[in-house]
């Protein structure tokens, strides 16, 4: 029994000079001590001094600091540099589609697009500028169904046919835009051409007097009539137009040129004097005399000795140079005269 007692005794002294509790331990535990227990017991019992000290290991960051960004390095700074710049940006991009956006006020992606008048209008323009007649035509018809009431694209449509000298189909397109816009004088004078062309000269003068009536300073109003007036021989009236629009010396120059085109070699010789009576610095009116002296005696020197000279018309629209001379010269402030077929 006393055996025991003392070994009990024993063993719970060296539990007690060890400091280790009677309570076993749990995983929850004070996890600041660096050594076990039980090593702490026999290292004193032994002599060999007190606990051994264990260094903590070496953590990569000390996470007891708030973090901070640190600054990049010179290296990761070039590297940045070379591969993060305007440059490489752009080159990095998708490439953008080669068609236009659908955005675009011009784009034929866009649906919207294809129901507008004017935008419909102007792919017929590139379409007949581009040969393709019949496509031109269609994208007309589309922009008429697209507005029914609006005189621009029937205008536009009536000049596709005059140009390609359907003369019965452009009529009637410019009778269906002036009766969509009967007070546009632009409309009037289109038809006045048409009708002129297709020989229709007193309908033509008719309709260039309501475009007259409706625009009275339009210059080529004016010469447009009396180009047809002087090819009916109105001579006087065309003369009148042409005083509204011209000062006298260019109106009796201009009236010249249109006698000289239809072969009335005196008339014209006439009123090119009457233009220098005007103005004395009419050159283009000099010239037409000079002209027609040249074609005088070019004339009488190929005709026989005792031959009348020659009564042919002269053509002053066609390709000879001097003939051409006579018809297209022309100084500041005295403006030649439109022909029928001039752009309007």
């Amino acid at each position: 029994m006393a055996v025991k007692l003392t070994v009990w005794f024993t063993a719970g002294a060296v539990l007690a000079g060890s400091g280790i509790s009677a309570a076993p331990p749990t995983f929850m535990g004070d996890q600041s001590r660096t050594t076990a227990p039980a090593e702490s017991g026999w290292r004193q019992t032994l002599g060999l001094g007190g606990p051994k000290q264990v260094a903590p290991p070496k953590l990569s960051h000390d996470y007891s600091q708030p973090w901070a960004p640190q600054p990049p390095s010179t290296w990761e700074r070039v590297r940045g540099a070379v591969t993060d710049n305007p440059i490489t940006r752009t080159l990095s991009q998708p490439s953008r589609p080669q068609h236009p956006s659908l955005d675009d006020a011009w784009s034929v992606e866009n649906p919207e697009n294809l129901k507008s008048p004017d935008f419909l209008m102007g792919l017929a323009r590139q379409a007949e500028s581009q040969g393709n007649v019949e496509l031109a035509r269609t994208q007309l018809q589309q922009a008429i169904a697209a507005a029914p009431n609006s005189p621009a694209p029937i205008r536009e449509l009536a000049r596709l046919e005059d140009r390609q000298n359907r003369l019965d189909v452009a009529e009637e397109c410019y009778r269906r835009a002036l009766a969509a816009a009967p007070d546009q004088p632009g409309v009037l004078n289109d038809l006045g051409l048409c009708l002129a062309r297709s020989g229709k000269l007193e309908e033509a003068v008719q309709v260039f007097e309501r475009a007259i009536a409706l625009d009275p300073a339009k210059t080529l109003y004016r010469n447009n009539i009396a180009t047809v007036l002087v090819e009916l021989s109105r001579d006087d009236e065309a003369l009148s137009h042409l005083l509204a629009a011209h000062q006298s010396a260019a109106a009796h120059h201009n009236l010249a040129c249109l006698l000289a085109r239809r072969g009335r070699v005196d008339d014209a010789a006439q009123h090119w004097q009457l233009a220098l009576q005007c103005d004395g610095r009419c050159e283009p009116a000099r010239q037409g005399l000079a002209g027609l002296q040249r074609q005088g005696d070019a004339a009488l020197a190929q005709a026989p000795p005792a031959a009348e000279p020659p009564s042919t018309p002269l053509d002053f629209g066609g390709t000879n140079q001097q003939a051409d001379t006579v018809s297209v010269a022309s100084e500041p402030g005295f403006p030649r005269l439109l022909p029928p077929a001039t752009p309007r």
